[in-house]
C-alpha cells in the first residue's frame, strides 16, 4: 500500500516481458490493465472514482481505439465531452477523434 492509500500487484510474463496490473486507488477507483511486451498498455477494465466502469482497447502507440462505458466521458483526441447516460461503445481513429458510437 502507497502512502496515499493506493495499492497495486503487478505480475509479470516470461523475462519481464508484458505483464498485468491490478490497482486501486484512495479515490475508489481500481483498475486492470494488460501491457504489451514494449510496456504500452493494450487493455483497461477499469472503475471511474464513482464506480462506473469501462473498458478501454488502445494500438501499439497507446492511442485510444474502442471504449465501452457506463458513463460520461471525454474523448481525449478532441477534448468533446460526451453526456449520454447509460451504456456507450466508441470507436477511435489513429488521431483519437470519435469515428463511431452507439447510442
Amino acid at each position: 500500500m502507497e502512502g496515499d492509500g493506493a495499492s497495486s500487484i503487478s505480475l509479470f510474463g516470461k523475462d519481464g516481458k508484458g505483464s498485468m496490473l491490478l490497482s486501486a486507488n484512495s479515490t475508489g477507483a481500481s483498475a486492470l490493465r494488460l501491457v504489451d511486451t514494449h510496456w504500452k498498455t493494450r487493455a483497461t477494465l477499469a472503475t471511474w472514482p464513482d464506480g462506473s466502469p469501462f473498458l478501454q482497447l488502445m494500438d501499439r502507440e497507446g492511442k485510444d481505439r474502442a471504449l465501452l462505458r457506463y458513463t460520461e466521458v471525454i474523448a481525449r483526441g478532441t477534448g468533446e465531452l460526451i453526456k449520454r447516460p447509460g451504456p456507450a461503445l466508441l470507436f477511435f481513429d489513429q488521431e483519437e477523434t470519435v469515428v463511431w458510437q452507439a447510442p
